[in-house]
Parts: C-alpha cells; sequence; structure tokens
C-alpha cells in the first residue's frame, strides 16, 4: 500500500470518527461533502497536503511525513472532541480553593482540562515537527528549548506569526507547572480561574487550515 493510499484511508477514517462524535442533528444539516468540508476537522485533508509537499522534499523519507500527518490530524480530531466526551452541562467552576462545592461536573471538566492539556502539548510537538519537513526539508530534534527554537525558525519565513511563537512558548512554560507540580488537582481548583486552553486550540487550528492555503515554493 502506497502513502497516498494509507493517508486517504486515515483522512477518510478520521473523518467519520469525527462526525460520529457530533450531535446527530448537527451532521444532518452538513449531508454534503462540500458542507462536511468546512468543518474543521474534514477541512484539514492530509491526502491532499502530501500531494501538495511531498514532492518538494529531498531529504526526508517520505513516510515520515506520512506519519506526522496521520498523528497530526487523529490528535487535532481529538482535541476537537473532547467537549463532546466529558460535557455533562452546566458546570460550576470551583477555584479558590472552595472545595465543599466541587460536583461530579466538576470533576469532568478538571478530566477534560487535563486531557486537553496532553493534548494540546501532543499536538505542538507533531505540528512543529511537520512544518520543519515540509519548510526545512529536515526533523532535527534539538536537547534544549526545541519548541522555542523551531517556532522562533519557522517565524522567520512567517509560516508562523509572533502571537503563535509567544502562545506556543507561553504554554510550555505553564504546561509544566500546570501538569506536573506537586498537585495538579489542586493547582486547578486553588486558581481564581481556570485556562480551558481555548486561545492554545485556536492558534493550532488557525496554523492547520493554513498549511492547505500555502503556495509550494
Amino acid at each position: 500500500m502506497t502513502d497516498e493510499e494509507k493517508l486517504e484511508i486515515f483522512n477518510n477514517k478520521i473523518d467519520e470518527y469525527y462526525l460520529s462524535c457530533l450531535d446527530k442533528g448537527f451532521v444532518a444539516y452538513f449531508n454534503t461533502k462540500d458542507r462536511i468540508n468546512t468543518l474543521p476537522v474534514p477541512m484539514i485533508d492530509i491526502a491532499e497536503i502530501y500531494k501538495k509537499f511531498s514532492k518538494k522534499l529531498k531529504n526526508i523519507p517520505l513516510h515520515q511525513l506520512t506519519y506526522k500527518l496521520v498523528d497530526v490530524k487523529l490528535n487535532f480530531c481529538y482535541l476537537k472532541t473532547t467537549k463532546e466526551h466529558f460535557y455533562r452541562g452546566a458546570t460550576l467552576i470551583v477555584g479558590n480553593n472552595e472545595l465543599k462545592k466541587l460536583n461530579p461536573n466538576t470533576f469532568s471538566l478538571l478530566r477534560e482540562n487535563h486531557y486537553r492539556i496532553y493534548l494540546v502539548s501532543v499536538l505542538i510537538e507533531k505540528l512543529l515537527d511537520l512544518l520543519q519537513i515540509i519548510f526545512f526539508d529536515e526533523l532535527d530534534d534539538p536537547k534544549k528549548d526545541k519548541w522555542g527554537k523551531l517556532a522562533n525558525k519557522l517565524c522567520k519565513i512567517s509560516i508562523l506569526n509572533k502571537s503563535e511563537v509567544d502562545t506556543i512558548t507561553n504554554f510550555k512554560n505553564n504546561r509544566t507547572s500546570e501538569l506536573h507540580e506537586f498537585s495538579a488537582t489542586i493547582g486547578f481548583l486553588s486558581k481564581s480561574n481556570w485556562n480551558h486552553f481555548q486561545k492554545e486550540e485556536s492558534m493550532l487550528t488557525s496554523v492547520l487550515h493554513r498549511i492547505i492555503k500555502l503556495p509550494v515554493e
């Protein structure tokens, strides 16, 4: 099976999974391929991205591009469907250590937030790797500040903007303190407000959709 055939299968299967997570009434409205392709996950056609950029690669084995594309789309799909798995309706966000207000809905939202941190982290890592392959025809792994070095390198050729680089850098710093501190649970519940990582998700969505429109030089 060729890389193109694999990507076509993954592309369709991931779209199928994404649609299965959404409300049936919502999906019913998007009953044509043209409408479906306006949704954030189906819009990322990894088979087309492969066709668009694979011909310019000289140093990177093409299967590495294939694998990164699959990982990026699947993790993006997971990120876009977290709420469908964890949302239980109106939820009280507990902060300032008001622990007596905790209820099952709050714990479910906390679980979603922990999962979103993981997904955003993985997706940034995979996306930076993908962009390095596509635009620099290389895939190195700097031992120090990999995210910062790659993000700034991509900023210099206008693939990322300064705001996106800042978002990536800030997330890297805060992720360590929020998820890997002595108690991530108490850390979230002690804050006056929660970070739901909407800024990071918006940034990732914008960059991914931009790749589709970028011309091949």
